[in-house]
Formats: C-alpha cells, sequence, structure tokens
C-alpha cells in the first residue's frame, strides 16, 4: 500500500496528465488516491497534511463540476488547518477568509445556501477571538446569503450570532444597531418571543452603558411583544436603577430568566451596577 505522501503524488500527476482517449485530466483517479490519503492523515492526525488533501480534493471535483463536494472538501480543509495550527489562527483570518468565499461560491452554484451560510458561519467562529471586524462581517454576509434567498427564518441565526459577539466585546454601539435589526426580521417572521430576548439584551446594554432613559425607552417602543419572563426581570432591573438599589438588582440577577438567556446576556447581567446614593456623595 502506498503511503500518503506518494498517494499526493501521484494525485498531482494526474491532475496534471491528460487522459488521452478523453483529452482531460484524470480528476477521478486523482480522488481515488486523495480519498487514500484522507484515511491516513487522520489516522495519523497530520492535520496539515490533510488541509492540504482535501485542497486538492476540490480542485478535483471542481474540475469534475460536483461544486456541492468541492464545497464541502473546501470546508473540511479550513477545519483541518485549524485543527494543524490552532495558536496562529490570528495570522490566517485572510486565508480562512478567502477558503471560506470559495466554499461558499460552490455551495451557492449548485444551490445549497444553507451550507454556504454554515460555511461562514464557522469561519467566524474560528476568527472571532482574533478578528472582531472580520467575523462579524462574515456572518452579517450569512445573514445576507438566506436573505437574498427569502429565507429569513434560517438567516436570522447569523443576524443574532453578530449582534452576540458586538455584546460580547463590548461593542455597544453595533451591537444596538444590529439587535435592532433582528428585531426587525423577527417581527416579519412573526417570532415574538425572539424580539422579547432581543429586548432584553438591549436593556442589559443601556443600564451597562448608564443609560436609563434608552432602556426605558426600547421598553416603551416594544412593550406589546415582550413577554412575562422577561418582561418580569426587565421591571426589576429598571426599577432597581431607578430607585439606585443594589439589593434589587441582585434579586433581579437571581431570576431563573437571566440564567437560561445566551451566554453573552448572562455575563454582561453580572457586570451591572448600581450607582448608590452613597456613591453620589462620594
Amino acid at each position: 500500500m502506498a503511503n500518503p505522501e506518494k498517494l499526493l503524488k501521484s494525485a498531482q500527476k494526474k491532475m496534471k496528465k491528460s487522459v488521452p482517449i478523453f483529452g482531460k485530466r484524470d480528476y477521478p483517479g486523482a480522488i481515488q488516491d486523495l480519498k487514500k490519503a484522507e484515511i491516513d492523515f487522520k489516522r495519523a492526525k497530520d492535520f496539515a497534511s490533510l488541509a492540504v488533501c482535501y485542497s486538492m480534493l476540490a480542485d478535483c471535483y471542481e474540475g469534475e463540476d460536483q461544486l456541492f463536494m468541492a464545497g464541502s472538501a473546501v470546508s473540511n480543509a479550513i477545519e483541518a488547518k485549524v485543527r494543524a495550527t490552532p495558536d496562529a489562527i490570528a495570522t490566517m483570518v485572510p486565508q480562512l477568509k478567502s477558503m471560506g468565499d470559495r466554499a461558499v461560491d460552490c455551495y451557492r452554484s449548485d444551490g445549497r445556501h444553507d451550507a454556504a451560510a454554515d460555511v461562514y458561519s464557522r469561519v467566524a467562529e474560528h476568527i472571532a477571538p482574533s478578528n472582531l471586524d472580520a467575523a462579524t462581517g462574515i456572518l452579517l454576509d450569512a445573514f445576507e446569503i438566506m436573505k437574498v434567498e427569502d429565507r429569513l427564518k434560517s438567516g436570522i441565526q447569523f443576524l443574532k450570532k453578530a449582534a452576540l459577539l458586538f455584546m460580547k466585546h463590548g461593542e455597544y454601539d453595533q451591537a444596538i444597531e444590529t439587535f435592532n435589526e433582528a428585531i426587525e426580521v423577527y417581527g416579519q417572521i412573526r417570532q415574538n418571543h425572539n424580539i422579547s430576548k432581543s429586548v432584553l439584551a438591549l436593556v442589559l446594554i443601556h443600564l451597562k452603558r448608564g443609560d436609563l432613559d434608552s432602556a426605558n425607552s426600547v421598553v416603551a417602543e416594544h412593550a406589546q411583544y415582550i413577554g412575562n419572563d422577561e418582561g418580569q426581570v426587565i421591571d426589576k432591573l429598571l426599577m432597581a436603577f431607578q430607585t439606585k438599589d443594589p439589593e434589587l438588582l441582585e434579586q433581579a440577577r437571581d431570576m431563573h430568566i437571566l440564567k437560561v438567556v445566551d451566554a453573552e446576556c448572562f455575563q454582561l447581567s453580572r457586570k451591572l451596577f448600581v450607582q448608590t446614593e452613597a456613591d453620589d456623595v462620594l
């Protein structure tokens, strides 16, 4: 049995050499070699070589006009590359973005829009810790893919992920803008329960900034959509800030709804503090 490196070289020759009868490259033969090499690289946990193998598979599948398979191969190459050098992701952002674009092009050309958006989402997840702007931009691109295809129910998840990333990293202006856009979409697809959760997120952001007026305004604007669970904790939070009562804030934080919301909302609720009368004197 040939070792995986020899299989790669064999595949390279077949990808370059034309088959005399058909006048085209021997992509099927190369694919056979690469699939065998894939198994060996996986077994050896040689992720760098596995990434190369998947990229070559993508070239072959594109050559055979099997665009869904090409997109899947590029997606696998992304995951292998990340596993090969997890500590160097910050330096690989442009490359990972380019690979994501390639996978998306393949999937969309094959009509697989869900798969295209999912690739962008995974790339964003990998690069978010080192490049927030790139990650959120990719998530918004994923949302736009689904929006263009009139798939808002599937696409809204990517808009929400972007909003939560902005929230997590303290980019509150962008978080507010994105949550407001999400609320509009939730209204279009009649998901009032998610409007309610988004309002709670906005209230937490405004209170973290010490902006009680804006928190009250967003509640008044969307009052008809606020569910009972979110409404109770929102009322208690607003009252705690209005009366400058830290004990009431603690009661709000102990409410069940804040323990089951998105992790970013839970974490932000723990960062809130009330400016008491004694603090004002100081």
